[in-house]
């Protein structure tokens, strides 16, 4: 997906390229169709985002996106895979407000890149480890590269980075809201992979971080013995597929 800017409130989606493909336990199966459309947005493209999708205000000049038959493509997923969820989940959900709950992945987040050899999670750099290139920043491309990279199979385990992905999407988690945490705080939270949010999305303002279910206790216990140094119960929000990278 190509966009205006970072902000699904206030930018717009100027690309949208999908890839239907089958699956099951054993991998990724054959592509079975393609959904792929540029859109015009009310305010003209930056020559920054030009700069960096290569999409021009010529290039979208009177296209736009049918939100309905867009939303009707992506209820045929049984698994929505974006490589970076938590921007493109809402960008989506708001360019088509009849979608549904969809299930979500997010292989840059819910597949251990440097545990599997690879330098990082950015897609041209393991495009480029798998040994092969391409011409980044188109959305129907990235998917096509995303969809080969997450097919490669690797040789130390002969599984694939869709089979983690895959596993990780199957797992529920919890999000802790830290709230109302002591400012002196704020780096050991940071360095120990919590999240700020300014709370102008609807979800408390407060650090926040994502945990597998079976490290839920340890982590309370860690904000009540090292960041509170008391008893407290933080907030804390279930999510599964279904919630995970959601407009709140």
């Amino acid at each position: 997906m190509e966009t205006t800017g970072l902000d699904p409130r206030t930018h717009e989606v100027i690309e949208v390229g999908v890839i239907l493909a089958l699956y099951d336990d054993a991998g990724i199966g054959e592509v079975i169709d393609v959904y792929s459309a540029l859109r015009q947005p009310d305010k003209p493209i930056s020559t920054k985002i030009t700069q960096i999708t290569g999409i021009t205000n010529a290039m979208v000049a009177g296209h736009r996106i049918d939100a309905e038959a867009l939303a009707s493509f992506l209820s045929r997923a049984d698994l929505i895979v974006a490589h970076n969820a938590a921007f493109d989940r809402p960008f989506v959900e708001r360019l088509c407000p009849n979608l549904g709950a969809r299930a979500w992945a997010c292989s840059s987040q819910e597949v251990d890149w440097q545990g599997l050899g690879f330098e990082g999670s950015k897609l041209s750099h393991l495009v480029g480890q798998c040994g092969w290139f391409h011409d980044g920043h188109r959305a129907s491309v990235d998917c096509a590269a995303l969809l080969r990279v997450l097919d490669t199979r690797l040789p130390k385990t002969d599984e694939t980075p869709f089979h983690y992905l895959l596993r990780s999407a199957r797992q529920a988690r919890s999000r802790i809201y830290a709230q109302a945490s002591p400012f002196s705080a704020k780096d050991r939270l940071k360095a120990r992979g919590y999240r700020w949010n300014d709370g102008n999305d609807g979800r408390p303002r407060s650090w926040w971080i994502n945990v597998p279910d079976a490290k839920l206790e340890s982590e309370i216990r860690f904000l009540q013995d090292e960041i509170y140094c008391y008893e407290v119960e933080p907030p804390v929000v279930r999510l599964t597929a279904w919630e995970r990278y959601r407009i709140e």
